[in-house]
């Protein structure tokens, strides 16, 4: 988990910018549809869903040091 994905979608992108990353996520990308339909999904989706998660990770790993 060290090395971040080079995707520049306009989700990650928000993502990164979001107050709260899990609140944008449950909005935007919620974990139950990606659960729901996970052996519909396609490998690019399911590396899209990897790389969003592990941003909002990334994220809550960053501000929980800060405290």
């Amino acid at each position: 988990m060290d090395k971040s994905p080079l995707c520049t979608c306009l989700m990650k992108q928000d993502l990164e910018e979001a107050a709260d990353p899990y609140e944008f996520l449950d909005k935007n990308y919620s974990i139950s549809g990606i659960l729901d339909n996970l052996d519909k999904l396609s490998s690019k989706e399911l590396k899209c869903a990897c790389c969003l998660f592990g941003v909002a990770l990334k994220k809550a790993c960053r501000k929980k040091r800060r405290w």
